[in-house]
Parts: structure tokens; sequence; C-alpha cells
């Protein structure tokens, strides 16, 4: 929030000294977090491709490796149960959440988890 503010600022700066080698985007059409059908909208012309389920399945795949791998380690590392079939339900469940609102593909990730754990989460 500090690095936009403080851009923005340095953006009207210079501006108002009358340097306009810095464009402003201006406004931005949103609505913010919009419900859409997955499929509908801007990906309804990528259903066609044949490419597109092959790369799904394999970010799918590997955001689960990736997050069993972190949950086991850390949950071995702080003597806690940890239950893969549980994991990927909540995985699958946040993926389904995500795509109605245009969001990123959910999974765990080492370095988070490593700095979280460093910090006491």
């Amino acid at each position: 929030l500090m690095a936009v503010t403080l851009g923005g600022f340095w953006a009207w700066a210079y501006r108002a000294i009358g340097m306009d080698g810095i464009s402003l985007v201006g406004e931005v059409d949103c609505d913010g977090l919009v419900l859409v059908m997955p499929g509908k909208g801007h990906y309804s012309d990528l259903l066609g491709d044949s490419t597109l389920l092959a790369s799904a399945a394999m970010v799918a795949v590997i955001g689960f490796l990736e997050t069993m791998a972190v949950g086991s380690k850390f949950a071995g590392q702080a003597k806690y149960s940890f239950d893969p079939n549980q994991e990927l339900i909540a995985l699958g469940l946040s993926n389904v959440g995500a795509a109605f609102f245009s969001g990123f593909p959910v999974a765990a990730g080492f370095s988070r988890t490593a700095v979280n754990v460093s910090f006491g989460a």
C-alpha cells in the first residue's frame, strides 16, 4: 500500500512540475470482484483449445504435489498430523472458488511457508 501511495505521489509530483515523461494510467474500468461462470467472458475463446486441458491438468498436479511436499515437511517438523485427503479437498475447493472470480490457481509454496514458520506463524 505504501509503495502504491508513494508511486502515485511521485507521478503526481513529476507531472505538477511539468515533466510529462511519466504517463498515468487513468481510470481503470473495473467493478472489483466480478462473479463470472468459468468459460464465459474473457476466456470463452480458449475452450476449444485442446492444449488448455493438458495445461490445466499439469498446473493442478504440480500445485497438489507442491502442497503435499510443503505440508508433510512442516507437519513432520512441528509434530502435528497431516491428512493429504483433507488438503486435496481444501485445495480443490479454493481453486474452484478462484475460477469463479478469475483468480490464479491456489497452491502452497516452500518459500512463503518457510518465512511464515520462521516468524512463528
